[in-house]
């Protein structure tokens, strides 16, 4: 019966062992930065060379990680629910002028007087970018029965984006009892706060598989999530970009579900 039902199906019987497992749990961890122009010219001071920075392309590198459940349809098609965290702690614009020494746009500096101008504090305002998410991806496997198995990813995502400020300059000042005037002024203090909305994911990936229950993965993909003016607290329209992100991470998938056993 075996012999017949291989002779009808051209599928060799030696294959099915290969996509017994019906449920996988995915764990990956990797790097993360933005993309995207770094900087624009605002509305009032087009033709001047007067540059303002963006605010989410110009953070750095940083960390993602993932995990998630993953059920396999058959040996080419699988769909994955996921949940993410990306993190960037550092956030850089060269606010120079040409051929100048670069500091970066968040530097501050307390002066001890007007005459003088001796700097008793300096340093950079904080800013951090995050993003956690909750997504589902399919996943087409290209080379299934192979060693070596590539394949391409796509998805949606229910995204959390935040952008957390840390006015340094006022710590500095308070300690030093030099807060009478201070504002607290800095543009990007009120920038953005968060954002919730969906987004769209899309990669891909390479798994190594070492035995029928584990897999090593190398994954590259892209998120993008819109942001709406009104996400940005003073709702500049000059400051319409979006969140752009890469990822290229390691991982594992374990396999622990039989079909036999659903």
């Amino acid at each position: 019966m075996i012999v017949f039902c291989t002779v009808l199906t051209g599928i060799p019987v030696k294959l099915d062992a290969q996509f017994e497992q019906k449920l996988s749990l995915n764990l990956s961890a990797g790097y993360f930065t933005t993309l995207g122009w770094e900087d624009y010219e605002p509305s009032l001071t087009i033709g001047q060379e007067i540059y303002e920075p963006y605010l989410i392309a110009n953070f750095g590198s940083g960390v993602s990680i993932s995990a998630g459940i993953q059920y396999n349809f058959s040996r080419h098609l699988s769909v994955e629910f996921f949940a993410g965290f990306q993190f960037s702690g550092r956030w850089y614009y060269d606010y120079s002028e040409d051929d100048a020494a670069p500091f970066n746009y968040l530097y501050w500096e307390v002066q001890e007087d007007t005459i003088d101008y001796n700097v008793v504090a300096s340093g950079e305002h904080y800013m951090d970018l995050s993003n956690l998410q909750f997504g589902l991806a399919p996943k087409y496997y290209l080379m299934p029965g192979k060693k070596v198995n590539p394949f391409l990813m796509a998805g949606i995502t229910l995204n959390y984006v935040d952008v957390y400020f840390e006015d340094s300059e006022y710590l500095a000042r308070e300690e030093l009892g030099m807060l009478e005037g201070y504002e607290g002024y800095n543009e990007l203090e009120n920038w953005f706060d968060y954002h919730v909305g969906i987004g769209i994911k899309a990669g891909v990936g390479i798994e190594l598989v070492i035995s029928d229950r584990i897999g090593i993965t190398a994954l590259a993909h892209y998120d993008f999530v819109p942001l709406p003016v009104s996400a940005f607290l003073d709702e500049d329209e000059d400051l319409n970009e979006n969140f752009h992100g890469l990822n290229i991470q390691l991982g594992a998938r374990f396999s622990f579900l039989k079909s036999k056993d659903l």
